[in-house]
């Protein structure tokens, strides 16, 4: 018997699955029994005591021999090491059955195929699999069992993604995803994948004429496998000492992975960007561990933002939207944007509290309420909590109190990019939120305007520029959504001065809006002023002149003599653009101010400040007073204090969200 199984064998958890009496895996190797010819009972699962998990035990085997294990009950330490598995469950009626301690155990035919690639010829390999290792039919366990899930993919000898079987496809399968990765990474310069690489030649457009589409075609299939897609994840490959990834019969290197990632992100934009390949579960997994395994502090986030960054990810049970970052050190929180950067992750893991604690006998709506409650009035967040909010035209009519993040919401923008600070409420603090009668929320708050009239703007890829008009792949687009900055503009100019003040909203105006007031500025980006607007006007003149040449209309020769005054880059006000206009509406008010807000808003809804507030809101009133809470707008001209100049709290009325 190896090292690994002596000390598992001398576990301090006590309970049936640490029996002496069951066989040693010398006794029951290699014999072909199945469940169909025995007479083996379903798996009976015990108590575990407290800060315990089960291993799995991978008994083995060859190729055909049927996969027999053992659970093993042990406490949570660096003593036992394991290999953690991180894959998908798969269909959940698409089930087997295995042995497991001379009973059966049912799982999903996914990890299966997982456990049988693992399973060694001679050896005993020892791993760990949520839906084994933890009783899913016991919310008591499960509940304890997620408390300690961060810790049990930290203290793992090495994570194990599972991508699932070989796809046999010829052309666009699983070998071919694979070797184009590979061979990818033998023509980047390693100084590059380093970040030391000077001048490395990008992948253009005119590229994507030539390319191999049954290669890319298999990489898309790799990126788009269910893994990609899962929040669960993000945790277990973030807090991980090291992966392997097994895709079929092949295996990729954490380090070949995260170089072909640097390639896609840098000279393989183009590529990226054409066959949207979705990175973001990866991008999330590397900030938590550039802060669990690198010690960068710069990269703390608040629990919040890792909750919407996670918007999107996909998860069996919807709770676990939020339960799979408990294990994040911004769950560990002692204030709404604080915790202890100095407590390395594992010191006191056991002791210390997270922001809520998981609870599979909550439903959903309660579980969205109650982590509000401890952000709005333990954590005294204020109005901060808002800029989470996001509504579609259903969930502002349901029962849920509006002010409440719905986190499954995930196809609508909530904050304007976070590199650009606003002030719209000055020196001003927030005032105390009271919870009153029905999950209502009272607060303090300005009235800013009435909205008057409304444009909403289609998704991102409207808004890209291409020199080769081939990539575009759609032809049932509307003509508007070809260019919709510059169908705007003409409805704008033909109605702006019917308003109070026209020059709210003149053309320099406008270009500044659809940023949401930042420029880029090197590597991030910033509030425009007096030393960069000329520059920013003069990339929105270029990005006008060569989006209208390629995806018209047609511009006159009078417009086009004045935007080619202002040469600029094209592509840098295309960046600071998609970060902010895209699924948003722009609207203007009945003073005459313009803005960008929920793609939702409408005629009659109300522009608010919430006291302390760095941004305003749109608010749809219900009754005197009271109001539903649509989401964050950024008005031009009201973002830096201007309104509140002179004003104190005596200003601000009581209202109701509800």
């Amino acid at each position: 018997m190896d090292g690994m199984s002596s000390i598992l064998n001398q576990a301090q958890c006590t309970g049936r699955e640490a029996s002496s009496q069951q066989p040693s895996h010398t006794d029951v190797a290699l014999l072909p029994i199945t469940t169909e010819d025995s007479d083996l009972h379903p798996y009976e699962y015990h108590t575990l005591p407290d800060g315990c998990i089960r291993l799995l035990k991978i008994l083995p085997g060859h190729w055909n021999d049927p996969l027999r294990c053992q659970l093993v009950p042990v406490v949570l330490c660096e003593d036992h090491p394991y290999e953690a598995i991180s894959y998908t469950w798969g269909d959940s009626t698409d089930t087997s059955e295995i042995e497991c301690d001379q009973q059966i155990l049912t799982i999903t035919n996914n990890l299966k195929d997982a456990l049988f690639r693992l399973r060694a010829v001679l050896r005993e390999r020892i791993v760990w699999a949520d839906a084994i290792c933890i009783n899913q039919d016991n919310t008591v366990e499960k509940t304890q069992q997620v408390r300690l899930m961060g810790l049990i993919y930290w203290t793992a000898a090495r994570v194990i993604v599972w991508l699932g079987p070989k796809d046999p496809d010829q052309k666009t399968g699983t070998d071919v995803a694979l070797s184009t990765i590979k061979d990818i990474m033998k023509s980047f310069p390693s100084q590059s994948r380093e970040g030391q690489g000077q001048g490395v030649r990008k992948y253009t457009s005119e590229e994507l004429i030539e390319i191999d589409q049954h290669r890319w075609k298999a990489v898309i299939a790799f990126f788009e496998t269910t893994w990609f897609t899962r929040v669960w994840c993000v945790q277990e490959v973030g807090l991980a000492k090291s992966v392997l990834y097994f895709y079929g019969d092949s295996i990729l290197s954490q380090d070949q992975l995260h170089n072909f990632v640097k390639w896609l992100t840098g000279p393989g934009e183009a590529v990226r960007d054409y066959f949207e390949i979705n990175l973001k579960q990866f991008f999330m997994a590397e900030k938590y561990a550039t802060h669990c395994r690198r010690g960068k502090s710069w990269e703390s986030q608040s629990f919040l933002d890792i909750l919407n960054n996670g918007r999107g990810l996909k998860c069996t049970d919807p709770r676990d939207a939020i339960y799979a970052f408990l294990g994040h050190p911004a769950a560990f929180t002692t204030g709404p944007f604080r915790f202890d950067d100095t407590v390395a992750y594992s010191t006191g893991y056991l002791d210390r509290t997270t922001i809520i604690y998981p609870n599979y006998d909550k439903d959903i709506a309660t579980l969205y309420y109650d982590i509000s409650v401890v952000f709005s009035q333990h954590l005294s967040l204020g109005p901060k909590l808002f800029l989470y909010v996001a509504h579609d035209e259903t969930s502002i009519e349901g029962s849920l109190p509006s002010w409440v993040p719905r986190w499954d919401i995930f196809s609508i923008p909530t904050q304007f990019p976070i590199d650009v600070t606003y002030a719209a409420s000055g020196s001003l603090n927030h005032s105390t939120f009271n919870i009153i009668d029905n999950h209502d929320l009272k607060l303090k708050a300005l009235p800013l305007d009435r909205v008057h009239i409304t444009w909403i703007f289609p998704g991102p890829d409207s808004f890209t520029i291409f020199n080769n008009v081939y990539v575009y792949r759609t032809n049932t687009i509307p003509e508007e959504d070809l260019n919709p900055v510059e169908y705007l503009w003409r409805a704008l100019s033909s109605i702006r001065f019917e308003f109070p003040c026209p020059s709210y909203s003149d053309l320099w105006a406008f270009s500044t809006t659809l940023t949401a007031g930042r420029t880029s500025c090197g590597e991030s980006a910033c509030a425009i002023d007096s030393e960069n607007q000329e520059m920013h006007f003069a990339n929105f003149c270029t990005y006008r002149l060569r989006k209208a040449e390629i995806w018209g209309p047609e511009l006159s020769d009078a417009v086009k003599g004045s935007l080619e005054l202002n040469p600029g880059d094209a592509d840098v006000y295309l960046s600071d653009l998609q970060g902010s206009s895209p699924d948003r509406a722009f609207f203007c008010t009945e003073q005459g101010y313009i803005g960008l807000g929920p793609r939702i808003m409408d005629k009659g809804d109300e522009c608010w400040l919430p006291m302390g507030s760095t941004v305003p809101f749109i608010l749809r009133p219900v009754d005197e007073g009271k109001y539903r809470l649509l989401g964050q707008t950024y008005v031009n001209g009201m973002m830096d204090g201007e309104v509140i100049e002179g004003m104190s709290e005596d200003d601000f009325e009581e209202i109701i969200l509800c």
